[in-house]
């Protein structure tokens, strides 16, 4: 892109901002400013009469971005702030940034006017771009709507990923609170019947430039034929707007209370499973949204370290949901929360918290709207206690928080089982990287680039995993429990390649693979630290099987857990519909229940304590097994067998929750 050969000469360019608000402000004073090189270009800021006064008075527009160098354009270098539509018709491109409640109306108003000096293209640049800087989604379809019957003018969706704030007492000066600073452009595409040859400039010629300019304005520049992706991304962000809205927090504020994370961790969750269920997949912009979830509900220190970190975010920062409160204006209430709640509506998704979200917001507009003064209008700054009781309710608070504790313990555990054991690890398992890589992307690419759904993808897993264990265990005949004889003798002469490197160490590499995209899927959707553990030991144990013959066999019957995990799928919604078989699922789960009490329980804790003892003993005996090992298979099982007594006391309580309510619908129709 940036050594393309524009036909579009930069002389004689013309922005304009409809809806010169902060961010419109800001980002046409930064392309204006720190442009100058470009000849003869005009800004047009269209704002509300106050802007178009302070502007008069001043002479002055000023952004920052906490760096050293400021932009400041004035009326003399080609800068016009004005209340009028009508000085935009001639623009090279528009830039929307009106709140989306106002979208229709700008929209109306900007092709009034362009139909006042002329329905055709003679009267108008070549080519009109535009972009539709705006929170929520649908803008884009109603400025296009609006301006269809103009063939030049194209509309195109823009996503800013940063927040600005106007310094009160300095003027026109913006100030950009969050750093970094990215704008997300979408490229127009080229009309079929375009003859670019002849055409002077083209749309895409005109979106290139502009890119480009964006890029000198010191904003990093993300430009895709397809924006939607970061659209429906943006919108998961705005979902914290409500949140500092009700509350009265400022964006660092907010990340500073950990009842507020979790209430920004339950409102984007319940946005991920609509976006699940109506297969929309957004673009990740920042952090991954699953590890910003899971970041939501850690302790205040790993968000100080990775969320500070990575983001650069000034006390001043507020969200323009709070900012509409504190000047009594609407709120984007619709556009943001109301979205989710539509698209939950269509897929049959209830969204409660979106929708409890919507309530509060409204009766927060309904009590500015009563109060007499603009000082009455306000946040009703909601104890974080009081929302986050409201939205995630008493009981589930514990649960989701993540405590210290627990991340000590794993960190330790980390530094254990790498210090421990992955040097002796790695040394021994490298011929290992090759085939475990390419079985986790294997899976990686079914997922992500051919789009076949992960819960197919771990139910065929499991079960090949669950056959292939069966084929080994009757090719042996060896259930790994009551083991005799030395493990330090490693692979010996009993030791067949055709059939061992066929299903024990085919298996082993396998499993390895797997349990590599299993991590990739616990951060894809922000999944309890349970799961994080459980994938993290299986690629240790599956690693440290295939790496050392003496744990080869018992790493390898250890896969004798999936067989648990067919009936777990199975009951799952895509796979089985439990209120139109609610007998079949009921006998699943059962079935679930009891294989998994035999698996994990009844063979799987024995099996884990021989593996123990006999490591314990050679380490005594022979000391074939390295001190690092010891240690990492020690804290590996214990903490395995913890797992398996929580899941299979969630089991069972599940189980026995539903038979109670099936209990209860057989009384109800008796009674009826």
């Amino acid at each position: 892109r940036d050594t393309r050969r524009l036909m579009y000469a930069p002389e004689g360019f013309r922005l304009g901002v409809l809806g010169a608000g902060a961010i419109g402000s800001y980002v046409g004073t930064c392309l204006k400013g720190y442009n100058e090189e470009e000849k003869d270009f005009q800004l047009t800021l269209v704002g509300r009469p106050w802007f178009e006064k302070m502007f008069a008075d001043t002479d002055e527009l000023r952004a920052s971005n906490g760096q050293a160098q400021k932009a400041v354009v004035k009326a003399s270098s080609g800068a016009r702030c004005t209340s009028s539509v009508a000085s935009l018709v001639k623009c090279d491109i528009i830039l929307v940034c009106v709140k989306g409640t106002q979208t229709k109306e700008a929209g109306l108003q900007l092709a009034s006017e362009l139909k006042k000096v002329g329905g055709s293209r003679e009267h108008h640049p070549e080519v009109t771009l535009v972009y539709s800087f705006q929170n929520g989604v649908g803008n884009t379809s109603i400025l296009s709507e609006c301006l269809s019957e103009f063939e030049w003018v194209q509309v195109l969706p823009a996503v800013v990923n940063f927040n600005v704030v106007m310094l009160e007492g300095k003027g026109l000066s913006y100030f950009c609170a969050t750093r970094p600073a990215t704008l997300y452009l979408e490229l127009p595409s080229p009309k079929p019947d375009q003859d670019t040859k002849t055409t002077s400039r083209t749309a895409i010629d005109l979106a290139f430039k502009f890119a480009e300019m964006c890029r000198k304005a010191q904003f990093q520049v993300k430009a895709a034929t397809d924006l939607n992706p970061y659209v429906y991304g943006k919108l998961l962000i705005n979902l914290m707007n409500p949140l500092g809205a009700l509350s009265g927090l400022t964006i660092r504020e907010m990340f500073q209370d950990p009842l507020i994370r979790l209430c920004i961790f339950s409102t984007v969750d319940e946005a991920m499973t609509v976006y699940k269920a109506k297969n929309i997949k957004p673009a990740k912009m920042g952090l991954p949204f699953g590890v910003f979830r899971l970041l939501m509900r850690m302790p205040q220190w790993v968000v100080d370290i990775i969320l500070f970190t990575a983001y650069k975010i000034d006390p001043k920062a507020k969200f323009s949901m709070l900012q509409d409160l504190e000047k009594g204006r609407l709120t984007e209430k619709e556009r943001l929360m109301g979205a989710i709640v539509s698209l939950g509506k269509s897929a049959k998704i209830p969204t409660p918290i979106n929708s409890k979200l919507i309530e509060l917001i409204t009766e927060a507009e309904e009590r500015n709207a009563a109060s007499g003064s603009d000082s009455a209008k306000s946040s009703p700054k909601i104890p974080s206690s009081q929302l986050a009781d409201s939205l995630v309710g008493k009981n589930k608070q514990q649960q989701l928080q993540i405590s210290s504790v627990t991340v000590i313990a794993v960190l330790l555990v980390g530094v254990a089982m790498i210090c421990g054991g992955g040097f002796a690890l790695m040394t021994t398992i490298s011929a290992a990287f090759v085939p475990v890589v390419v079985v986790g992307l294997g899976f990686l690419l079914m997922d992500v680039v051919l789009g076949i759904n992960d819960r197919l993808l771990v139910f065929g897993h499991t079960v090949a995993a669950s056959v292939w264990i069966l084929l080994v265990i009757g090719w042996t005949g060896d259930w790994g429990l009551g083991k005799t004889g030395s493990l330090c003798s490693g692979r010996d002469a009993s030791f067949d390649v055709t059939r061992d490197m066929t299903l024990e160490l085919g298996l082993l590499l396998y499993m390895a693979g797997f349990f590599l995209y299993d991590i990739y899927l616990c951060v894809k959707k922000g999944s309890s630290f349970a799961w994080y553990l459980h994938g993290g030991f299986s690629l240790a144990v599956y690693l440290t099987g295939y790496g050392y013959g003496w744990a080869e066999s018992y790493a390898a019957r250890f896969v004798a857990y999936e067989w648990s995990s067919i009936f777990y799928l199975a009951s799952q919604k895509e796979f089985m519909d439990k209120k139109a078989y609610p007998t079949t699922y009921g006998i699943v789960r059962v079935v679930f229940a009891v294989v998994f009490l035999i698996v994990r329980f009844v063979y799987g804790l024995p099996l884990s304590y021989s593996f123990q003892i006999h490591v314990y003993n050679e380490a005594i005996t022979d000391k074939c097994v390295p001190l690092g090992l010891q240690v990492t298979i020690v804290v590996v099982n214990s903490l395995f067998a913890l797992l398996n007594f929580y899941w299979g006391y969630m089991i069972v309580a599940s189980v026995l929750r539903q038979k109670d309510a099936n209990d209860g619908n057989i009384q109800t129709k008796k009674n009826q």
